[in-house]
């Protein structure tokens, strides 16, 4: 008997499923036999025609993200992964299983919707080879951590741990197609920390990683370095919460050791704007072990709106960390979100005087929030009446969209115009018709028969309105310049 794990994550960017690779290892250090399927490079039809050659028995299914996130263009994903769980037990008799980031946002009400038999909140690598176990000779799946399952047809949630996850061994990079994510989207991942005990209003996040964190060994951590090093990866981003959230000696040590192996891997972090964590000898350090860019959640150049938020720093802080990341030679790229309860166009003109002061190359904006259960904004929209249970976000919810679309959303293009001395990044929508054949054939090397194959099948699984949605965005992308980015840059020529 075989296991069946599958990458069904194809919105873009396409993102290397980073976690499901960790899992698999899981799989291989317990000596379960698997295949690996990754649709962003294999046909749709493959998972069926190995479900009928093989004596696959558990099927894993990575959900990154529930939908598009971005309120300009809201799709939901979960319809789709909805009818692969159909597909596959019309193919086969056997158990479904999903985890993954946004799997764990929603974990009871994503299960139920979509009809797969378990679920893995947050930590897979102990639970998933437990539960392949379990299936095959009958353990007891209330001892299994992390793991929702049915009982008497009613949802049962096993404790959460974070496991052995300090001690797991050094991980192989080698299952998932890293290069060619990398030469595709020029985007490596590497993990060496999960965890944020960070209350920001709006993040989904703790459901997948938890407030406790934990570090993995550093020997470790520089051992997957150079195995993707040696791939030809030369750029990889540390996919932590944050970077500066476990404890600063940590991260110190982190970067002296990085030095000393001389990896010559330069790398990207994410971190919460707080100088007394992110200290300019901490940021020398982060520069000689190869850091060259820093993304920051400054989210807002409003000191109310961040305290509404909970965010724990405020616009000095963020300036101060620009000020100290520059001395270190490290960019800083600054993220902000526009629609908190409480924002007008007073803290709208704070946030771009901020960015404008700050003299920031690519400030990255968004426009909307999209609300997730067990956070403030959605205590504040069920108390507004927006929502009534958690079970009301399963499709995407906004706080006060119309408000964000048509009051926020044109002050912010607007004034993105008038920046003197940045390219903003303004997500609007998804991909259109071309650039998936484009991706496609490339993400095989080259235009090749398969590339065009795969395209055409794809093209297959989708409705006559989504064909002529895709085909006519293609056409308008054409007719309209300024649509014709995945993410435009408001071109200051």
């Amino acid at each position: 008997m075989s296991v069946l794990m599958i990458n069904t994550n194809r919105s873009v960017p396409h993102v290397a499923p980073i976690g499901l690779e960790y899992v698999c290892n899981s799989l291989l250090r317990e000596n379960i036999e698997f295949d690996f399927l990754d649709l962003n490079f294999d046909r749709e039809k493959v998972i069926y025609s190995k479900l009928q050659e093989n004596n696959v028995d558990v099927v894993g299914i990575s959900m990154r993200n529930t939908d598009s996130l971005t309120l300009t263009t809201t799709e939901l994903f979960i319809p789709g992964y909805k009818k692969l769980v159909e597909r596959i037990k019309n193919t086969k008799d056997c158990k479904v299983v999903f985890g993954g980031s946004g799997f764990s946002t929603m974990p009871r009400e994503i299960l139920e919707y979509i009809g797969a038999d378990f679920g893995v909140v947050s930590y897979g690598e102990e639970a998933l080879p437990k539960l392949v176990r379990a299936v095959r000779e009958g353990g007891d799946l209330a001892k299994i951590d992390n793991l929702i399952w049915r009982k008497n047809g009613k949802f049962q949630v096993n404790r959460c741990t974070t496991g052995d996850y300090e001690n797991i061994p050094v991980k192989r990079r080698n299952i998932i197609r890293n290069l060619g994510y990398y030469r595709t989207y020029g985007i490596a991942n590497i993990e060496d920390q999960r965890g944020c005990d960070r209350c920001c209003g709006f993040c989904c996040e703790i459901g997948s990683v938890g407030r406790k964190i934990v570090t993995r060994k550093i020997a470790y951590v520089i051992e997957e370095l150079k195995e993707l090093k040696s791939m030809g990866i030369d750029h990889v981003y540390f996919t932590n919460s944050e970077f500066n959230v476990s404890e600063l000696e940590h991260r110190i040590e982190f970067c002296e050791q990085l030095i000393k192996s001389k990896v010559g891997i330069t790398w990207t972090v994410s971190i919460n704007p707080e100088p007394d964590t992110m200290p300019p000898k901490l940021l020398d350090l982060m520069r000689k072990a190869g850091c060259q860019e820093i993304l920051m959640g400054a989210d807002s150049g409003s000191n109310e709106i961040l305290a509404s938020m909970q965010k724990g720093h405020t616009v000095e802080d963020t300036e101060k960390c620009t000020e100290n990341m520059r001395k270190a030679n490290i960019r800083p790229l600054p993220s902000y979100i526009i629609g908190w309860p409480g924002e007008s166009s007073e803290t709208i003109d704070e946030t771009f005087a901020h960015i404008e002061r700050s003299r920031y190359e690519t400030p990255v904006i968004f426009v909307g929030i999209r609300i997730f259960p067990n956070t403030k904004i959605a205590r504040i929209a069920k108390d507004e009446g927006i929502i009534k249970t958690d079970a009301d976000l399963l499709y995407p919810v906004f706080y006060q969209p119309e408000r964000a679309l048509r009051e926020f959303a044109p002050i912010v293009r607007r004034k993105i115009k008038l920046l003197s001395d940045a390219n903003c990044l303004y997500p609007t929508r998804g991909v259109n018709f071309l650039n998936q054949l484009i991706q496609n054939v490339y993400l095989r090397g080259g235009f090749t028969s398969s590339g065009y194959v795969d395209f055409i099948d794809r093209l297959n699984n989708l409705s006559r309105k989504e064909k002529l949605g895709l085909i006519t965005k293609t056409a308008l992308d054409f007719a309209l310049p300024f649509r014709r980015r995945f993410i435009p840059t408001a071109e200051r020529d």
